[in-house]
């Protein structure tokens, strides 16, 4: 699914990471360009580390950080899904 460019935000990232939680069938993302920022990835993180089916996830052009590094670290260590995930 791709939902680059829509201005999505820290919020949009939160209802979407619900929606991640629960997911069964979406295995590609594409949330680039958003302005999700390090709060709406911190609730994408936690999304991850739960999500089983979720393949590839984009995240470039979010001004996430460094701060949220670690967290997307902690996720992905736990996920056996995920193979590519677009940070930079």
């Amino acid at each position: 699914m791709d939902l680059s460019e829509n201005d999505i935000g820290a919020s949009g990232a939160a209802s979407l990471s619900d929606a991640i939680k629960v997911n069964t069938v979406l295995s590609n993302l594409d949330l680039s360009g958003n302005k999700i920022g390090a709060s709406g990835a911190a609730s994408l993180s936690d999304a991850i580390k739960v999500n089983t089916v979720l393949t590839n996830l984009d995240l470039r052009r979010n001004n996430i950080g460094a701060s949220v590094a670690a967290s997307l670290s902690d996720a992905i260590k736990v996920n056996t899904v995920l193979t590519n995930l677009g940070f930079w």
